[in-house]
């Protein structure tokens, strides 16, 4: 795990957190290591990292110790797997909230929809989000909607930023929506 500051001010942005040693994950993780997002965790400096696959196209978050060893009173020994069941899901950013439940953001590419999902303070998918943990929101008709950004407001509501790929030669248009804390518009 590359580590910086207790801060995350000099951790990179995409991390080696080199998933691949630990028995608990499949032979296939080191082909998760696409997009990582680092936040720390807790006073003892542990972190979440987060990405998605190119073989299962599922998004994936680890919660490393301070040491970098998985966390196994997290999720399922330390990895959630956040399974959308609507083809492909990307995640673009990982974001903790006030309670210290990790927000996801990304898409569904293959259905061109903004994705969102909340995992509790243990690691489980969170059922006040969305009914289930998880949320995707078409936002603009005919088009690839993607969240690249997330903020967490200080009253609990999301805003995401991100593109809506028009599939124009010349541009895409700003995507920018704010939501509710269960993940509705």
């Amino acid at each position: 795990v590359a580590r910086g500051a207790a801060d995350a001010t000099s951790v990179p942005s995409r991390p080696s957190c080199l998933p691949a040693a630990s028995p608990d994950l499949p032979s296939t993780v080191d082909d998760l290591l696409i997009d990582v997002s680092v936040q720390p965790i807790d006073g003892a400096g542990g972190i979440l990292c987060g990405g998605y696959g190119r073989d299962s196209w599922d998004i994936w978050v680890l919660r490393l110790t301070a040491d970098g060893e998985l966390d196994p009173s997290w999720g399922s020994g330390g990895v959630t797997w956040v399974d959308p069941g609507s083809g492909a899901a990307y995640l673009r950013d990982l974001r903790l909230d006030g309670d210290g439940r990790a927000v996801l953001a990304g898409s569904y590419p293959t259905i061109g929809q903004v994705l969102l999902a909340r995992l509790d303070v243990a690691g489980g998918l969170d059922a006040t989000f969305g009914g289930d943990g998880i949320v995707s929101h078409d936002l603009a008709a005919d088009a690839m909607d993607t969240a690249e950004e997330l903020r967490i407001l200080p009253d609990g509501r999301l805003l995401v930023a991100g593109t809506i790929d028009r599939q124009l030669p010349t541009r895409d248009d700003l995507l920018l929506a704010r939501l509710e804390d269960d993940g509705s518009l």
